[in-house]
């Protein structure tokens, strides 16, 4: 059987699954670890992820002992930092959210000015900067600064280092970072030389499903696997999941519906405006640029909705017995196109793109005494297309097409009512693919296959990424939609001063 055994290290589980050469997942297992927390401190143990991925694999196994993998690869998180001497780890790994470098960031730009550290990466980065980090290191850990020989910047970069000792990243995974210049696909060494950092442990960069080594042999007894199994270095998860949907073209736009979300494109051939909250990367199997729009709160704006409003509704509807999801959709759906006029603002927790303002916070626009909770439900929803349409306005010009299309990924809120909703208001045709898991396991072993010479075509075949549904827009609804989108459009920019003011009294609320 043709199968890779793709491992996905995430920020708080590690999944692994087998996927056949026609994209089919035939199976998977995960395990979970923890996250330690102290004031600005986020860190995870690195040998977690490896106990971890030894334990889902175990799993794994025993579910289908008959199949042995052609093959692994890797994805994973980006933007943490782990210094590695010969042996293992030297410390625990510094998180994306990670903010005890916040002193080294405010004396990278009074020395060197924040127009040259945008200049240099082409993304806005803060208190999370990588090079932040590393001056924190040397200052505050200077021994484990000093023995590291590798730095790894993402998760999944480190269990291949443990598999087979290669010690690599990708340039996606690279340009997630302020270690790294854009325009030129390769390390950026001028600042590492103004604030005289280390330049001799730096991975290799290789391309998304290179050949990066082969299982070692008393690893491989560890997990039961064949030694000399051969080892594909993916990308970062972001990226895997794009190569999922088997987006190439630049009229190809693929939105994430999680508890936060994006909507991105790739093959553009510049990158976007970071100071709009537009995040820069190189394209993992090609040419030119992939630009992310991130949304702070997506389909986390439902989760709220039913955390709020869901256990009074499955009073009411016990009778029912639908999943809540199913129940608050279903009540959703009673709402005319247009939610009644009322429009809702997504902004839970602050917004990253099309703006960047921690200030923002959400709410319903427009309710009047008309007005039915069925209305309020429907407009979470289509709030929640508004934003990230506007993302979509954002991103760098892209090709004209007499068909584009949307492929919309996500988690079980992300049901074909909500799919139709952003086929009306970004009016084009909207595939809806399967789970989030799935759509990243599929895209780091595409990448792999590429390289075994499984596949020929720059794009994964349709069968391949496996769609849920297609929906096509309604004549009748893009209309109506079009004129609440322009409405939407201008409420944040009316009510910044207002959020702004808000924004001392939340702890008192």
């Amino acid at each position: 059987m043709e199968i890779i055994l793709v491992i996905d290290v995430g920020p708080t589980r590690c999944r692994v699954s087998y996927v056949g050469r026609q994209g089919g997942v035939v199976a998977a297992a995960e395990g979970s670890y923890l996250t330690g927390m102290v004031g600005n401190w986020v860190e995870q143990e690195p040998r977690d992820w490896w106990y971890e991925m030894t334990l889902a694999l175990k799993e794994l196994r025993q579910q289908h002992p008959e199949i042995t993998p052609s093959a692994i690869t890797l994805t994973g998180f980006p933007r943490i930092l782990v210094l590695a001497d010969d042996l293992d780890r030297l410390d625990s790994a510094l998180l994306p959210s990670d903010r005890r470098s916040t002193g080294e960031w405010q004396e990278m730009v009074q020395q060197v000015g924040i127009d040259a550290l945008l200049a240099s990466a082409d993304n806005v980065h803060d208190s999370t900067s990588h090079i932040a980090r590393l001056m924190w290191l040397k200052k505050h850990s200077p021994t484990n600064y000093e023995r590291a020989r590798v730095i790894f910047l993402a998760a999944h970069e480190y269990i291949a280092w443990r598999l087979c000792g290669a010690r690599v990243t990708d340039s996606t995974t690279a340009s997630l970072t302020d270690l790294y210049s854009l325009r030129q696909n390769d390390w950026a060494f001028d600042l590492l030389d103004v604030f005289q950092l280390r330049k001799d442990w730096f991975p290799r960069i290789v391309s998304a499903g290179t050949h990066i080594g082969d299982l070692d042999a008393a690893i491989a007894e560890k997990l039961g696997l064949p030694a000399g199994l051969p080892i594909y270095h993916g990308t970062a998860d972001l990226a895997a999941t794009l190569l999922g949907t088997g987006v190439t073209k630049s009229h190809q736009t693929v939105c994430y519906l999680g508890d936060s979300g994006w909507l991105g494109a790739i093959e553009l051939p510049e990158p976007g405006d970071p100071v709009t909250g537009l995040v820069n990367l190189r394209n993992p199997l090609g040419d030119g640029y992939m630009v992310i729009g991130p949304m702070i709160t997506a389909g986390g704006n439902f989760e709220w909705l039913k955390d709020r409003f869901g256990v009074a509704e499955e009073s009411l509807f016990a009778d029912e017995k639908l999943p809540l999801v199913d129940l608050m959709m279903t009540l959703a759906a009673e709402a005319a196109v247009g939610s009644g006029g009322i429009i809702y603002l997504p902004y839970l927790s602050g917004e990253q793109a099309p703006f960047k303002d921690p200030n923002a916070r959400g709410g319903w626009f427009n309710v009047s005494r008309r007005s039915w909770r069925s209305d309020l439900y429907r407009a979470v929803l289509e709030g929640v297309a508004y934003s990230l349409r506007a993302i979509q306005l954002i991103l760098p010009e892209a090709e004209t097409t007499a068909d584009p299309v949307l492929y919309l990924v996500g988690d079980e809120n992300c049901t074909p009512f909500w799919a139709q909703i952003f086929a009306d208001v970004f009016d084009c045709r909207v595939e809806l693919l399967s789970p989030l898991d799935e759509v990243t396991a599929r895209g780091a072993a595409y990448a792999a296959g590429r390289t075994m010479g499984w596949h020929s075509t720059a794009t994964p075949p349709y069968e391949f990424i496996s769609s849920k549904g297609t929906y096509v827009p309604n004549p009748m609804n893009v209309p109506i939609y079009e004129r609440r989108f322009n409405i939407f459009y201008k409420l944040y920019p009316a009510l910044r001063s207002a959020f702004a003011e808000m924004s001392g009294s939340d702890n008192l609320l």
